[in-house]
């Protein structure tokens, strides 16, 4: 049975993770140079990488498989690019230029924001940005509350069904943990 080379990453990580995709899917597959890389990392420059071997007969699935495995990765970033996208368009425009913005950060708040994560143990999130291109600093409009139409109930209205009830049984479940009632320690005494 001969090997031959089918791939050639440059990282460790890369070839190690190729090699065990490939073992999973039963095409033995294995790393050339491996334990020069594990000895000393920085030997990968010299050697030129990691090359991956696999035996010939499997080559070609070798090569479907992972072709299969870089388009869903790129299929994958593409995905990752759109949201990204999504999310930056979703960041208010500057009112003046109309430029992208940032939340507004400087050396003091940021300090007073550490010191008030440290006490109370939650951020205080800033609702000031400013514009990137013409350095403009204001506070966005605050978001429209929620409709009942939206909720699919209203919020104000009274509590339906039984959760009265049931958030009672729930509060005397709590109390009661590791109390135990006087009836039951009698009943366990044993006197000789």
């Amino acid at each position: 049975m001969s090997f031959v080379r089918l791939a050639n990453p440059l990282s460790f990580s890369a070839a190690i993770t190729m090699v065990a995709a490939l073992n999973g899917q039963g095409i033995y597959a294995f790393m050339g140079n491996e334990h020069l890389a594990q000895m000393d990392p920085s030997y990968h420059f010299a050697l030129g990488g990691f090359p991956v071997y696999v035996a010939e007969a499997n080559l070609q699935t070798a090569r479907a498989y992972l072709d299969v495995i870089d388009r869903k990765a790129t299929e994958r970033k593409t995905i990752e690019q759109t949201v990204d996208d999504e999310v930056r368009d979703a960041e208010p425009d500057c009112p003046v230029c109309g430029g992208e913005s940032h939340p507004r950060t400087n050396w003091l708040l940021t300090i007073l924001t550490n010191f008030a994560v440290t006490l109370t143990g939650f951020p205080v999130p800033s609702k000031r940005r400013q514009c990137v291109g013409c350095g403009h600093v204001w506070r966005p409009a605050g978001r429209e509350p929620f409709t009942p139409e939206e909720l699919g109930y209203d919020p104000d209205g009274p509590v339906e069904g039984d959760f009265v009830a049931s958030l009672k049984s729930t509060l005397s479940r709590i109390r009661s943990i590791g109390y135990e009632h006087m009836q039951d320690k009698q009943e366990t005494r044993h006197e000789p």
